[in-house]
């Protein structure tokens, strides 16, 4: 049936997420948001607790206690009975229960690691996650979820039929492309001279960064050096002791804005992702649509997503991903096939199409 013959849905989106996030869970609620309103099926309306966002930790923490003690317990529900929608989407899952809604619920589930690997996580992620996720999965007429690995870890560490539970796999924005940055502007900005390898994640054990930076030091000092992006997270200082013992050849680069991002991947010889545990794992396509030859982790939903396009590893042998970027670096023609399959690849995860699968679910839950 042509999309002009269906009545709009009338969606309530909470954009929570884009306050108080600045990963993968932020990133996947914009896009998905911004792509939902390209559409003129569903009319999206927002849900947010303010427009400003918080420029430094303490303001994060601050908000992120009244977001739970007092926006999605009282003034939500408010928002939520004035818009009477037909359905609502929770694009996080860290939402303590709410007052009953006649409108039914869709909630995005992007892992369940703190229940597969606890001890990945603080105390208090932990916590949360036992207390809140379970009702909610529950509570849910949908669950939407990147990857079928996840998928099957939902429904058996929450006890939600797998019918309930419906794979939308994320997409690559359309601004990763490769665009590397000036040598005079990595050097000014980052400290970064001549060729290196690239990395991308939130400095925290679940990232595997420290196990990175340690192959990277078995590889001879060849003028390569390794670049790390993203910002300090629980327990991180590992990788900053692991950095400051590879004597200059890794540089930290902490938080950058997403063109400088795609232009670090562009400009990498090789991108890095050894985490230990992914839900979906968007760092490795954005690589992938930037040109870039990806060795990424043997785990979770890291094979299911870069399928044959990049060189899968055993994230906690260092010996055989120092050897992986060996062949990158230096094996005749690989980095330029793993290039070419990567483009291809990342090409196949589009937000576009991400939105008309969610839309997909948004019908089911209402039908």
């Amino acid at each position: 049936m042509a999309r002009w013959f269906l009545v709009a849905l009338r969606v309530a989106f909470d954009t929570t997420p884009l306050l108080l996030n600045r990963a993968g869970e932020a990133r996947y609620a914009r896009r998905l948001l911004a792509a939902l309103r390209a559409r003129d099926d569903v009319a999206v309306h927002a849900l947010s607790p303010g427009r400003r966002v918080p420029r430094s930790l303490g303001q994060r923490v601050l908000l992120q206690g009244a977001v739970q003690a007092v926006y999605y317990p009282i003034a939500q529900p408010r928002q939520i009975r004035t818009l009477a929608p037909d359905l609502v989407h929770l694009p996080r899952h860290l939402v303590p229960p709410q007052p009953a809604s006649r409108a039914p619920h869709v909630v995005t589930i992007h892992d369940v690691l703190p229940l597969r690997a606890p001890e990945l996580f603080p105390a208090v992620v932990r916590a949360n996650f036992r207390l809140l996720t379970p009702r909610l999965a529950r509570r849910a007429a949908r669950i939407v979820t990147g990857s079928h690995y996840t998928r099957g870890e939902i429904a058996e560490l929450l006890d939600v039929p797998f019918e309930r539970i419906v794979v939308t796999p994320y997409g690559v924005d359309a601004g990763f492309r490769p665009a590397p940055l000036e040598p005079a502007f990595l050097r000014a900005r980052f400290g970064i001279d001549g060729p290196y390898v690239a990395c991308v994640g939130t400095l925290e054990p679940r990232k595997n960064l420290a196990a990175a930076v340690r192959a990277f030091a078995r590889l001879e000092d060849d003028g390569v050096g390794l670049v790390v992006v993203g910002g300090r997270g629980w327990d991180g200082g590992e990788v900053a002791t692991q950095a400051r013992r590879a004597r200059g050849r890794v540089v930290l680069t902490g938080h950058v804005s997403d063109g400088e991002l795609v232009g670090l991947l562009s400009g990498a010889r090789c991108f890095l992702y050894p985490s230990l545990f992914e839900g979906f794992g968007l760092p490795p396509l954005e690589a992938m649509a930037c040109g870039t030859p990806v060795v990424t982790s043997g785990r979770a939903s890291l094979p299911e997503v870069v399928g044959d396009a990049a060189l899968v590893v055993e994230p906690e042998d260092e010996q055989a991903l120092a050897a992986a970027l060996l062949r990158v670096l230096y094996e005749p023609g690989l980095g330029e096939r793993l290039t070419e399959a990567g483009l291809r690849r990342a090409r196949a995860y589009t937000w576009a199409r991400c939105a008309e699968q969610t839309v997909s679910v948004y019908r089911e839950a209402t039908g």
